[in-house]
């Protein structure tokens, strides 16, 4: 009866009403559930089996091993399998549910419904561990409706669904995005289910409130566990910690590092490197390095990973020297670094200009028993274009397949990128259809990069016969690749051809942001269409998207040039409101204005409030004079 209550309770909140009549049919699961199965393979005896199983004793021991591990091929998962299956009598399902494990472990989702289907063709009767298994891999393969509907079939086996079940549910309602549906089964278990969540499940809500960004309900169901007295761990701490650093939150991150030392959970590498990598990329590397003696002081030692997050935030921030201080430490403490580590120095070393210092180490990693890769390539590469050194940056492209490195799409990237930017439109078409030939995918980058390119070097044409190779390959256009070509139009004056793009963006049901809305109003500024733009000033406000000052300069000196000063009082005003400033080319105009028409009291006090205090005296001083 318990056992019907539990199922009952969860299929009411399954996502979809199917799964509630799998439990009135077969009892069963592959009669329904290998209907989305793909994976087809033969269990046939194989005598170039690679694994050979002698005895029961062998066969516990393996399994035991391998469902921890996973196997290194399905083959080997398949070739065990057949040998199983000739043992007489059979194995027992505590072994084939081994075995299962061990593939899923793989990721080989689809593969374990063939096996569980060879299973029970075998005759060997399942168990709630089975029926787990199975929940688990519908919930990997995003398929959660089929996941309730295994659930049905406990009820009809008679087996009792467990924490295990209802948490692996859950799991999957995380891993689908769908936060609240998890914690909403998760309170309905509670209350209604009489199964009672295990530290697993905290666990597996807290993932899932971090990952949509809720780090307040993970905290507060992290005091609802210190409260009820289950045990906190260290993997629930760093999964906040990690979603409040990316935050930016770092005194609450720092607060709760704090707490978990009170509760004797020691923070451990993971927490450490979440803290730095925040660190980093909000630019405070001097409080990254200061983390990184807190930790050594609790003989907690930066891993490789840890290591290459500070380099790198140094390098970006210009620090080269520091980063290379760094590195020393790090091979002093025996952490060796590997192809990253000195990729970001390359790097760092290319953003000051120093192409000749990121080369040496390029050199350089062979003799410290490190092979470069393409992304070692790419940023050397990027680093010679900027310098414009085009011959070296060919001349290390063309160098990769002597070192057995295929140029990658990243890698076609950064070609296409240099040689547009320096006006090398021909030489770009041929590296494009070389990429083509290579049998390297060209991404939407790639057509941005292309677009853009072409654009600004005013190869209207090309630009837009990139735009339909994009569209004939299926790759779907983004909101940054109609930026790019609305743009493109707006720039070459084609007006017209951007209104088009544009309505064809919005028949789309996509959404223009402040920066596409700016290009259009510009360039229909450019067109002397000025109603029109402000038509569509007052249409970002109604779509929720509010200008900001760079569209408002657009708009005021657009009717600047028409010499409306109605319309320019009321858009002024809207700049004071907004706390926004006219730049320094709207200044210039109004300032030209009011000495040419004499003083107007109005449009001065209006200029003097935008301005600095000394620079306003100056401005009404000047027009005195």
């Amino acid at each position: 009866m318990r056992t019907r209550r539990i199922a009952g309770v969860a299929l009411i909140f399954s996502p979809t009403t199917t799964a509630r009549n799998y439990g009135k049919g077969n009892p069963f699961v592959h009669h329904h559930i290998l209907l989305f199965h793909t994976t087809q393979f033969s269990t046939n005896p194989n005598p170039t089996d690679d694994i050979a199983i002698t005895n029961r004793k062998q066969l516990q021991k393996l399994l035991l091993e391998k469902s921890k591990t996973g196997f290194h091929k399905l083959d080997h998962a398949l070739c065990l399998f057949r040998q199983m299956a000739r043992f007489r009598p059979l194995p027992s399902v505590i072994h084939f549910n081994q075995l299962l494990t061990a593939v899923a472990k793989m990721k080989e989702y689809s593969s374990v419904f063939s096996l569980f289907k060879e299973i029970h063709e075998l005759g060997i009767p399942i168990d709630e561990y089975t029926l787990n298994i199975l929940i688990n891999c519908c919930c990997r393969l995003n398929r959660l409706d089929f996941g309730f509907a295994i659930l049905g079939i406990f009820c009809k086996c008679g087996y009792t669904p467990n924490v295990a079940t209802f948490t692996t549910l859950i799991n999957g309602y995380v891993l689908e995005g769908k936060t609240s549906e998890a914690v909403n089964l998760f309170v309905r278990l509670i209350k209604y289910g009489d199964i009672e969540p295990n530290e697993i499940t905290y666990g597996t809500i807290i993932k899932g409130l971090c990952k949509v960004g809720d780090t307040t309900m993970a905290i507060r169901l992290l005091r609802s566990m210190q409260k009820w007295k289950y045990r906190l761990t260290v993997v629930m701490y760093n999964t906040i910690i990690d979603n409040l650093s990316k935050d930016g939150n770092f005194d609450d991150a720092f607060r709760l590092l704090s707490e978990m030392r009170g509760y004797d959970i020691m923070p451990n590498v993971v927490t450490y490197s979440s803290l730095v990598d925040g660190l980093c990329k909000s630019g405070r590397g001097k409080d990254a390095a200061k983390i990184l003696s807190d930790m050594t002081e609790q003989n907690i030692f930066p891993d490789v990973v840890t290591f290459n997050m500070l380099i790198d935030a140094l390098c970006k921030e210009g620090r080269t020297e520091e980063a290379e201080g760094i590195l020393q430490i790090m091979i002093r403490r025996g952490v060796k670094p590997n192809v990253v580590t000195y990729s970001v120095l390359m790097d760092g070393y290319c953003l000051q200009g120093q192409i000749k210092k990121a080369k040496e180490v390029l050199n350089s990693l062979v003799d410290k028993g490190l092979e470069p890769n393409s992304h070692s390539y790419n940023i050397l590469i990027n680093g010679f274009f900027n310098k414009m050194n085009i011959d070296e940056a060919m001349d290390l492209f063309r160098e990769m397949p002597c070192k057995g490195l295929k140029p990658a799409t990243d890698t076609y990237n950064s070609m296409l990128k240099g040689l547009l930017h320096i006006g090398r439109c021909d030489a770009a078409d041929h590296m494009f259809h070389e990429m083509m030939c290579s049998g390297q995918t060209p991404n939407i980058l790639t057509y941005s990069i292309l677009l853009d390119g072409f654009f600004k070097n005013k190869k209207i044409g090309k630009a837009v016969e990139v735009f339909r190779s994009m569209q004939d390959q299926g790759i779907v256009p983004n909101i940054v690749i109609y930026s790019v070509i609305i743009n493109g139009m707006c720039k070459a004056g084609k007006i017209e051809d951007a209104r088009k793009v544009f309505s064809v963006f919005l028949a789309k049901g996509l959404k223009p942001n402040v920066k596409i809305y700016t290009t259009m109003i510009s360039g229909l500024c450019k067109a002397a269409l000025v109603d029109e733009a402000e038509e569509l000033l007052l249409q970002m406000e109604g779509d929720g998207c509010p200008p900001n000052d760079v569209t408002y300069n657009i708009v005021v000196r657009a009717f600047l040039k028409r010499e409306d000063k109605h319309k320019v009082k009321i858009f002024l005003q809207e700049i004071i409101n907004r706390n926004f400033k006219p730049d320094v080319s709207t200044m210039s105009i109004l300032v030209d204005l009011l000495a040419a028409e004499g003083e107007d009291s109005d449009f001065l006090k209006m200029i003097q409030s935008l301005l600095p205090r000394e620079d306003g005296k100056a401005v009404s001083q000047a027009l005195r004079e």
